[in-house]
């Protein structure tokens, strides 16, 4: 049971029901029919707070009682500060204690399984005055951030929104998330801790905000000395006050331009340019930023994320004011738009009949189309592979009877062509080796021929823009793959490992040939051009 103190301080309300520790009772500071107000008992201290959102300072005075008279101890709070979600639900509070040397301290508490938990524990922190704050989203009114919950209802007095996270030191980057779009006032405490933050809060903010201004008060400490030194005319000063950030208005739509494995885009008059490559399926891709040509930004981005749009907008804030929600929004619509969009539909008329292949080697390997080359194991599809480089890349050697290599094999080529290996399957030293070998075999007299070489470790899929840029770098227009297993990468009998792969090649501006081994299934009945299964 309450003790006799407890007693007395229950009758100042109408008490509805009692359960132990739980008091359900009468919220004096508004008509109140549903008894919305909770109070918790818990050793020497209670606590209060009405469902219907009533400010505690408004029950406490409605109830005739003080601060004090919740704590039975000596260490008795001055001020209590309530927290509340953006539906007005009691979350914690925040108590403020007077050393005798004037000094300040605070604690923190909730109810935590019907008692007072003196801590915050597994409890987000919110911004005080949040409902009104998300009204103020909402509607696109000013919202005042000052530093301490005593400024918050100072700001309240002056017929503004006011809030806070706390003090200088209680600022986290992550808050800046809770004032998308705002038109936020900030008021640092004019001393060393809120004018040192006051950067590194606008570096969070100004990403995030629509429009943002600081305001250093020219009398007091903070908003509640400036207004006790007789000032009141907060909106002269406000209006007065340069912009520190504003939203940038009329974005045009950038120009959209179809690239080998994705997209540029690029916005005139702003010297941005944004490429998006490296897309699987319609969601993962890669994207990089320019700004005057120079990267500014790259990284993994999923075209569907929200949370992707969000850190990538507060990143890029970090590094050029400019309306990024704006532009990323851009960036995804156009892009998903025109993957989804497909291909258009050719009707395949009797003038194709006339019109044959155009072969990289004729009569073998049609150009920019995946020419799989496939035999069973130990059948020397690598050096094949290696004399094919060869002969691609071989200037116009003729042997001592006057034939070109191309004759000698039954092969013709209208030119010579730049080929880039891809080995998965062995190194650069036997791949060397064996190159060295057929060389001295097919043309005795020639003792060098630089071949391009690349080992890959990671599967095809994961290498695109990597191999792309060699790709660039060599001017290779062919590339050999050793072998489509390893590329892959995964198993070769799933349809999404291939169907990856497959992708990704397309994604390569080059004519792929692809060494591949045969099935090796227990009786020998299924052949696959997808290797050893």
């Amino acid at each position: 049971m309450p003790s006799q103190n407890f007693d007395n301080l229950l009758s100042h309300f109408k008490i509805k029901k009692t359960n132990g520790k739980q008091i359900q009772a009468f919220c004096p500071a508004h008509q109140d029919s549903n008894a919305s107000l909770s109070i918790t008992l818990d050793g020497n201290k209670a606590l209060i707070h009405c469902f219907a959102g009533c400010d505690i300072d408004d029950v406490l005075k409605s109830a005739q009682i003080t601060t004090g008279d919740l704590f039975l101890d000596d260490n008795k709070p001055t001020n209590i500060y309530q927290y509340r979600d953006a539906n007005g639900n009691f979350v914690y509070e925040k108590l403020k204690y007077k050393k005798a040397d004037g000094s300040k301290t605070f604690g923190q508490r909730q109810i935590k399984d019907g008692e007072i938990a003196n801590n915050l524990k597994d409890v987000v922190k919110i911004p005080f005055n949040y409902p009104q704050v998300k009204e103020q989203l909402s509607n696109g009114g000013l919202i005042l951030y000052v530093e301490g919950e005593k400024d918050s209802k100072t700001a309240k007095v002056l017929g503004f929104c006011g809030t806070t996270m706390g003090g200088a030191s209680d600022w986290k980057p992550e808050y800046a998330n809770y004032f998308r779009k705002a038109n936020l006032i900030l008021f640092p405490d004019k001393d060393s801790a809120g004018i040192g933050i006051t950067e590194k809060m606008i570096t969070d903010l100004k990403s995030v905000v629509k429009s943002l201004k600081v305001i250093i008060l020219p009398q007091g400490k903070d908003l509640t000395e400036w207004v006790e030194a007789g000032n009141q005319d907060l909106l002269t000063l406000i209006s007065n006050a340069k912009p520190e950030y504003s939203e940038p208005q009329g974005i045009a739509s950038p120009t959209m331009t179809k690239i080998t494995g994705g997209y540029k885009l690029e916005w005139q008059g702003l010297n941005l340019r944004v490429v998006v490559d490296h897309i699987v399926g319609d969601t993962d891709s890669e994207i990089a930023v320019f700004e005057n040509d120079i990267p500014i930004y790259v990284s993994g981005f999923k075209l569907l994320s929200i949370s992707h749009k969000t850190e990538l907008a507060r990143a890029l804030g970090k590094i050029k004011k400019i309306d990024w929600d704006k532009i990323i929004n851009q960036i995804c619509t156009l892009v998903l738009t025109d993957i989804r969009k497909g291909e258009d539909v050719i009707w395949l008329t009797s003038e194709y009949g006339k019109q044959a292949p155009e072969f990289l080697l004729h009569p073998l390997f049609i150009k920019n189309s995946p020419n799989i080359i496939y035999a069973d194991q130990s059948s020397a599809k690598s050096l094949f592979m290696t004399m094919l480089d060869i002969v691609l890349t071989l200037p116009d050697y003729k042997d001592k009877d006057g034939n070109t290599f191309y004759e000698n094999l039954g092969l013709f080529s209208e030119k010579h062509h730049n080929v880039l290996f891809l080995d998965w399957e062995n190194n650069e030293y036997i791949t060397g080796w064996a190159k060295q070998c057929l060389l001295r075999g097919l043309a005795t007299e020639l003792e060098e021929l630089p071949v391009a070489y690349l080992h890959c470790g990671l599967p095809l899929c994961k290498m695109v823009s990597h191999i792309q840029n060699k790709i660039q770098e060599t001017n290779a227009d062919v590339v050999i793959i050793d072998s489509l297993g390893a590329a892959v990468g995964e198993d070769l009998n799933a349809t999404e490992p291939a169907f990856q792969f497959f992708l990704a090649l397309r994604q390569l501006p080059v004519t792929p040939l692809i060494i591949a081994h045969t099935a090796k299934d227990i009786n020998n009945k299924h052949k696959s051009v997808y290797g050893n299964a």
